[in-house]
């Protein structure tokens, strides 16, 4: 009788299947913190160049952001606000200028010339005119 009920634990320890999770061995966010430069190209504003100082809490991202267009009555700046998930960034940013129409980002992590980079699109949201470009960032 111990024999059979030995055997029978055994069997059901080899059906189906668990999964152990190690904490220590569970990936982290990547590291987003950190000052941030790139180019931007917008269909209201043309080309331009963006810089962004981002800090970060575990998925959270917050921080500053500023872009410089060729014409100056384009040029903003203001505070971000966003999170990463797995290798994607979402962002808004907001603007200092008074101004009802925030952008929305959404870029995708990457590397270039060993630098983290974000490469992405934006939009912006609730505004008169409409603005929708491309942006990359790389940190610095």
């Amino acid at each position: 009788m111990k024999r059979l009920i030995l055997v029978v634990l055994l069997v059901n320890a080899g059906c189906g299947s668990a999964t152990v999770t190690n904490p220590s061995s569970a990936t982290a966010p990547m590291n987003l913190a950190g000052s941030w430069v790139g180019s931007t190209s917008s269909n209201v504003a043309g080309t331009g160049t963006v810089d962004a100082t981002i800090t970060q809490s575990g998925p959270a991202l917050s921080g500053v952001w500023s872009v410089r267009y060729t014409n100056p009555i384009y040029n903003n700046n203001g505070t971000l606000s966003g999170s990463l998930l797995n290798n994607t960034v979402s962002l808004t940013l907001s603007s200092s200028i008074a101004t009802p129409c925030p952008y929305s980002m959404t870029g995708t992590l990457g590397t270039a010339a060993g630098r983290p980079t974000i490469t992405g699109t934006f939009t912006t949201v609730n505004c008169a005119v409409p603005q929708s470009g491309a942006f990359t960032l790389s940190r610095q």
